[in-house]
């Protein structure tokens, strides 16, 4: 089975909406990391959509794949869409994680991937001559490269900081992977994109 051109730029696209904020987590650390749902918590006690997801994260992956858009000679808006599609999945799937309890950084097979490609996928049917089978041709193969560009990105601590109450602390402190500590400000270590 071949890979057409359509399959592998909505592929690259869909990597560059999901590692972008990642990538301004690394360089940037908590300058402009502005939480994506303001602090807030549900009746559950856990954050909407907790402590990792940002502003910065989800402006940085709607510029930054509209700018790979433009460099494979596709439209601004459809770069836009799929980086806005790929961060509206990964809230989608931050939500459903806290009102199941599982940790922040709980790894769910398919669960964590699924939707941050399905959506932007969907939106590109009909358009780039994707169909059904591009759409779960890109669906599986982000869903077998995620987990590796993930543990690449953990091995040199890229989007992987420990955090205390908002802030960067000088170090030493113990990790703790509670959804709910991290949702509390209390010390965690947890993903940041």
């Amino acid at each position: 089975m071949s890979v057409s051109v359509a399959q592998a730029a909505a592929l690259l696209l869909v990597i560059v909406a999901n590692g972008a904020p990642l990538l301004m987590g690394a360089l940037f650390r908590d300058r402009g990391a502005w939480r994506a749902d303001l602090g807030a918590t549900l009746f559950d006690g856990f954050a909407l959509f907790g402590a990792t997801k940002t502003v910065r994260g989800i402006v940085a992956a709607v510029l930054m794949t509209s700018l790979t858009a433009g460099a494979c000679g596709l439209p601004l808006r459809a770069g836009s869409a799929v980086g806005a599609l790929a961060m509206t999945g990964d809230l989608l799937t931050s939500f459903l994680k806290r009102r199941l309890g599982l940790k922040s950084s709980a790894r769910v097979l398919l669960f964590d991937h699924v939707p941050e490609c399905v959506l932007p996928c969907w939106y590109l049917v009909g358009t780039m001559g994707f169909d059904f089978i591009d759409l779960l041709a890109v669906t599986a193969s982000f869903a077998c490269l995620a987990p590796v560009i993930t543990a690449i990105f953990r091995r040199v601590e890229i989007g992987i900081r420990p955090i205390v109450d908002g802030r960067w602390p000088r170090g030493g402190d113990e990790p703790v992977e509670l959804a709910r500590a991290a949702s509390r400000g209390e010390r965690a270590w947890v993903p940041i994109p």
